[in-house]
């Protein structure tokens, strides 16, 4: 017989609920700001549902009650940098036992369960189909468990920092960039605003574009006329910005003005009732078909609206003269690689009706050109730079005598200084997500900044893009994507015994441990394609990574064919993709029972979709089918515990994930019924 976890009795569902919505509104050093990824989970909460599973409960009274006010303590983001309950948090877990406990993940995604699992003083072995997930779990757990970059400072972790940092410098020295602006006497004439940066070289934060199409007007079919959603720059309290379009004749030009913005605005030359804009000549409605068919066509251009610069306490609004036009044309020339496919049968990507079948056509020339050299720098071992800088080379020094690459298990300074080509790697894969023709420019006034590509996890078309500059200084750029890695690195922890082993491979076939103890996060029946948005990334990623982690590269494109996703047009429609990821949760479900520790239970962490939390009356059939293939693995559903992972409105929101804890079922011992377990979760839109 077993003895239960706390998690089978009681969990501090509410409390970890309210920590998981306010960890999303935290930014400044948290791993998500290392690369996007769709699916992330809140680490507080990963840390306390690994603590209640892997603490034995104590029993009614007071010792129950001390270890749930632990556990909803640690469900806080900043409890990892809390040494007494960290220290609390690991001895509950080790609970006396001989030897650590062994956390499986085989669905790791971006590293929440391993990055926690470790920091509690488990050894990890996670894996994924997806690169760019092992990539992320290698970030945030395998790096400070390879190289026991302990919290708080210590030589470990400030070796890294200098590698980091050297990197950076070795890297981008030779990017190209075009961040610079001499604001001369001809742009700051008539502008009061501008008075302050006369003379000065002022860096570009963004060039602001709006693409055109041919005026549907007959007597004007040989103008462009542009597409702009709204006048508005920035809506700053007293230094509000907007840009006026000129008319001059059959012709027209931008100019920006520091007024503040009327409400008609916002609206720019958007036309509501009859059609998707306005033309800015005639007035003529320009409808979606028409845009589609000028796309189509080669029929688009682009005209620049603005030019954003940063001055010393604020941006900066330059109206963009007739050199500015000239000098970007000159890009025009250099070709773009057409790169991966955009899968059609995703509805979070943008499609080919707007002329975009290939993710190389969301790039202008520039900044593509950037992203390429970077990338092209970045596959220069760090270690051939270490005579060049003087501090890499006294930590080189002082390192350990080992001389293995990261990816053969070194610890040495070559492999730190591949874990540092890791972390600038992934900066310069964000910091394409802020350079395509689908960013955005938030004029608000809390932000003044650029909207990523995959913002909200899908792709929209926008008519008025902000183009970063990856080369360069300001927002968007490779050196301000690094400069997210300090402090993210900085807060980064691991158990100073506890070992990871993170690793690619296909769910079913994934190489095991022969036991562990299984905290993992496996796809839904809803689940969008993760590989389908890495192939944006996949180029960039695998142009400056495979030499220094060739296994995770083998492949020209991420892999889908096998991924658990929804893939309609691999399995011969929707019904057919759905057997597909359910028959691949069966075979894994039933490998994970295969070596699960009998002395601790299973923990999966299951989202519900709308349908799913709206269907109270009866069991949700995506997660009905869900749960069958799990018992059908031989496992025992022990206890259900309700989530709410967003600030949601309202008296009782709904839930919007669930904790389902397990056991693998014994012999003797029926599990819970099809029907019970459908009275449990209806019980869950109650709680």
């Amino acid at each position: 017989m077993f003895r239960e976890a706390l998690i089978e009795t009681a969990f501090p569902f509410p409390a970890a609920s309210v920590a998981a919505a306010r960890e999303k509104t935290l930014r400044a050093g948290h791993p998500a700001t290392l690369h996007p990824w769709a699916s992330r989970r809140p680490l507080g909460l990963c840390r306390a549902i690994l603590h209640a599973q892997l603490t034995r409960d104590p029993g009614d009274g007071a010792g129950r009650t001390d270890a749930l006010a632990r556990t909803a303590s640690l469900a806080a983001y900043e409890a990892d940098q809390n040494a007494e309950l960290m220290k609390s948090a690991r001895r509950d877990v080790a609970g006396g036992r001989r030897g650590r406990p062994r956390v499986v993940d085989s669905f790791c995604g971006s590293g929440a369960i391993p990055m926690q699992a470790q920091a509690l003083g488990c050894d990890v072995v996670a894996g994924d189909i997806n690169p760019l997930a092992v990539l992320l779990t290698e970030a945030v757990a395998g790096v400070p468990a390879r190289f026991r970059l302990e919290n708080g400072p210590g030589a470990a972790k400030h070796g890294m920092l200098v590698a980091v940092k050297a990197a950076t410098e070795a890297y981008a020295k030779d990017a190209g960039g075009t961040g610079w602006i001499m604001m001369d006497e001809a742009r700051v004439r008539g502008r009061p605003d501008l008075a302050g940066l006369a003379g000065q070289t002022a860096a570009v934060v963004a060039r602001l574009w709006v693409r055109t199409v041919r005026s549907p007007n007959p007597a004007f079919s040989d103008v462009h006329v542009p597409l702009l959603p709204s006048f508005v720059l920035s809506s700053a309290p007293g230094r509000e910005v907007c840009v006026r379009p000129v008319v001059e004749g059959r012709s027209w030009r931008f100019e920006v003005r520091p007024e503040r913005p009327a409400d008609e605005d916002c609206k720019g030359l958007r036309y509501a009732k009859r059609g998707l804009f306005r033309c800015l000549l005639s007035g003529l409605p320009i409808s979606r078909d028409y845009v589609r068919g000028e796309i189509a066509a080669g029929r688009n251009g682009r005209r620049l609206v603005a030019i954003v610069v940063d001055g010393w306490d604020q941006r900066h609004y330059l109206t963009p003269t007739a050199e500015d036009e000239e000098r970007e044309q000159l890009w025009n020339d250099i070709p773009v690689d057409a790169m991966l496919p955009i899968a059609a049968d995703n509805p979070a990507l943008i499609g080919p009706e707007w002329g975009f079948d290939r993710w190389g056509r969301l790039f202008d020339p520039k900044p593509f050109a950037h992203l390429q050299s970077l990338a092209s720098h970045l596959r220069i071992p760090l270690a051939a730079a270490r005579d060049e800088i003087p501090v890499l080379r006294e930590w080189f020094r002082a390192a350990v005598d080992d001389h293995r690459r990261y990816a053969e298990g070194g610890r040495g300074p070559e492999a730190a200084a591949d874990a540092a080509a890791l972390y600038c790697a992934l900066a310069l894969s964000r910091s394409a997500d802020r350079a395509t023709t689908l960013c955005t420019w938030d004029s608000s006034a809390r932000s003044e900044c650029i909207h990523g590509t995959f913002q909200h996890h899908k792709t929209n078309m926008a008519w008025c893009y902000a183009e970063g500059d990856p080369g360069g200084e300001g927002t968007g750029s490779f050196k301000s994507a690094v400069r997210n890695v300090f402090p993210v690195v900085e807060r980064l922890g691991a158990d100073s015994r506890a070992e990871v082993k993170v690793r690619l491979g296909t769910p079913g076939r994934q190489r095991l441990p022969r036991r562990g103890v299984v905290a993992t996060d496996p796809p839904q029946l809803a689940e969008t394609s993760h590989a389908d948005t890495t192939d944006f990334h996949y180029p960039f990623l695998r142009a400056a990574l495979r030499d220094l982690f060739p296994d995770l590269f083998l492949t020209m494109a991420a892999p889908k064919l096998e991924e658990l996703a929804v893939h309609p047009d691999l399995h011969g429609g929707a019904e057919g993709a759905k057997r597909f990821v359910l028959d691949g949760l069966g075979k894994e479900f039933r490998r994970l029972a295969a070596i699960q520790d009998p002395n601790h239970p299973a923990t999966l962490l299951y989202t519900l979709t709308a349908a799913d939390a709206g269907a109270a009356d009866a069991l949700p059939s995506d997660l009905a089918a869900w749960l069958e293939k799990l018992l059908d693995a031989g496992w025992d559903v022990r206890a259900f515990w309700p989530l709410r992972l967003d600030r949601t409105a309202g008296a009782r929101p709904l839930p919007q994930a669930l904790v389902v804890v397990c056991r693998k079922a014994e012999p003797r011992t029926a599990a819970r019924t099809r029907a019970e377990l459908g009275a449990a979760a209806r019980s869950l839109a109650s709680e």
